[in-house]
């Protein structure tokens, strides 16, 4: 008897999307808190790489969620695909 495990998979994604959302959580958070003092730098060419770099981690944050959304369809798409499979070769059985 073949015993597919897509519960665990579709849980394993699950988890991972609610860390990359704390993650995105906070880190907006630490923008929110560091932008009184990034306006206050004396330079600006300081100013703008925070900026740069704070904007290159959102855009990386958003692709991990973008990746994870579409491993869980994945993972739901393969399930219902093989439960469906097994319905019909279980009709064959059944004669």
């Amino acid at each position: 008897m073949i015993k597919y495990d897509h519960n665990v998979l579709a849980e394993g994604v699950s988890q991972m999307q609610r860390v990359t959302q704390t993650i995105k959580d906070e880190s907006d958070a630490l923008m929110k808190a560091a932008q009184n003092s990034v306006e206050n730098w004396e330079t600006e060419a300081s100013a703008i790489e925070y900026r740069n770099l704070s904007a290159k981690l959102n855009q990386q944050i958003d692709a991990a969620s973008a990746i994870l959304g579409s491993t869980a369809g994945g993972v739901q798409q393969s399930s219902d695909h093989i439960k469906q499979q097994d319905r019909q070769y279980a009709k064959r059985f059944a004669v």
